[in-house]
């Protein structure tokens, strides 16, 4: 496996690594903004359910007061409120076509699939009461079970929220439409008392149950609410509508058991439902304010998600550029190396040099066998000297004829040579230290014949 190919393999592993985390990062981020979508969506069907609750809640107190009159009030008012109420009914419907995911959600399906059905039996619910076929409790129980599911689910989103600070006001505001569906109960059940002049069996103690479920459902609000809910809420209580039922409440306490209350039906339910329109304005209060929080903070999921995009993309583009650029460096640097290393291999030239000027280790790699390139060329250099030397006293030695001069030339032929020796020993010693290990037997020999020479010629 060539170099390139390992370093690629040893940058690619930590790129791989910043990738995968990378990727998760991202991933948390994206499924944060998911989550806000998906409420954002929850959080539509629980205001659209909450207006046709509202809308269910006016028309279960209008039948009440229909039956209890025996058709005698109501009658109009009651054909007016049924419309508004299939317009709501198509709203919710078209909502959920619009959003399938609600329905098939395994938390909501069943009571969502409930409600719906109920609803779906509204038709001929309203032809029986129209007809007096069915007792108050009836219509009020088929009524307040359609509302109760519906209610449910919103309860259940409430619940199902992922972050803290919209769930604890899904919680005030799903608290609250529980108080206000038991505020539009009491409203049915003194409607249809005052309308018959006395409380239907059992009708007193549910009156009393609704009251009480009441107070503590808006605890629940209460302890949930933020300080500026809480003060706007307290601030529509303040209205004249909101003592006046309490005065006609006491009234149908105090005279539970006897009946004839002296309470004009109409009086009572204009004055409730002004009541309860006070509590559908704080209701719209709460929905206005969980859809802001759900839109900031899913602003702010997609703010952190195109952040950690950027930085991610910039980080990993950086990671990749320098790698490739010191993956590149460095192979070109080993790439010279293994090239001029080879030339030299093929040329025998010793004057080639390798060429680079980097300070890493691949730097002093070169420019230490340049240094010994130098030591080789320098002692072969001197041998090839050394030797052109004796060359040529050999040559003068063949052309004297007189002995006395060859006699001399032969001296001096042997100073050469035996210069020439230890300059050639002292070569190889540094060739050796660079790396060889010469063998210097054939200059031994060559020392015994000079010395001969020499001793001839000092008897001569």
């Amino acid at each position: 496996m060539k170099i390139r190919v390992k370093l690629f393999l040893m940058l690619l592993l930590p790129l791989v690594g910043m990738f995968g985390f990378s990727a998760y990062l991202l991933w948390e981020k994206w499924h944060v903004v998911d989550e806000m979508q998906v409420l954002g969506v929850k959080s539509g069907f629980s205001v659209t359910a909450s207006v046709l609750t509202h809308e269910l809640q006016k028309e279960r107190g209008m039948s009440a007061g229909y039956i209890g009159s025996r058709g005698e009030k109501f009658a109009r008012e009651l054909d007016g409120q049924r419309a508004v109420s299939d317009r709501k009914a198509a709203d919710l419907k078209a909502y959920l076509e619009a959003h399938p995911e609600i329905a098939m959600d395994a938390e909501f399906s069943a009571p969502l699939g409930k409600a719906l059905a109920d609803i779906g039996r509204l038709a001929a619910v309203r032809k029986s009461i129209s007809a007096l076929g069915m007792s108050g409790a009836e219509a009020i129980g088929y009524y307040t079970g359609v509302i109760d599911g519906l209610l449910h689910v919103v309860e259940d989103i409430a619940g199902d929220s992922p972050d803290s600070e919209v769930g604890r006001t899904e919680q005030a505001y799903a608290g609250f439409l529980q108080a206000k569906e038991r505020v539009g109960r009491e409203r049915a059940l003194l409607n249809g008392a005052f309308a018959a002049g006395k409380f239907a069996p059992g009708a007193y103690e549910k009156f009393l149950t609704v009251v009480a479920e009441h107070d503590t459902f808006l605890h629940v609000f209460l302890q949930n609410a933020s300080p500026a809910q809480i003060e706007f809420y307290k601030q529509k209580m303040k209205d004249k509508a909101v003592e006046e039922v309490a005065s006609l409440r006491a009234i149908a306490v105090q005279k539970a058991t006897s009946g004839n209350f002296g309470v004009e039906p109409k009086h009572w339910f204009d004055t409730i439902t002004h009541k309860i329109e006070l509590f559908k304005q704080v209701e719209n209060r709460l929905a206005d304010d969980i859809g802001v929080e759900i839109a900031r903070h899913k602003s702010a999921a997609w703010t952190e998600f195109g952040m950690v995009t950027a930085v991610t993309l910039i980080s990993l583009g950086a990671a990749l550029v320098f790698a490739l650029v010191m993956l590149r460096g460095i192979s070109r640097q080993i790439g010279t190396l293994h090239a001029t290393i080879g030339q030299i291999e093929r040329d025998s030239d010793l004057s080639l040099r390798v060429q680079i000027s980097s300070s890493d280790e691949i730097g002093d790699i070169a420019r230490a066998l340049n240094t010994m390139l130098d030591k080789f060329h320098s002692s072969l250099s001197q041998v090839s000297d050394s030797t052109l030397r004796v060359a040529t006293a050999a040559e003068e030695l063949s052309a004297v004829t007189d002995p006395s001069r060859a006699l001399v030339l032969i001296v001096n032929t042997c100073g050469f040579i035996s210069q020439a020796k230890d300059e050639s020993l002292q070569a190889l010693a540094e060739l050796a230290a660079a790396g060889g290990d010469p063998d210097k037997t054939r200059w031994t020999k060559l020392d015994d014949v000079i010395e001969m020479w020499k001793a001839d010629g000092d008897a001569l």
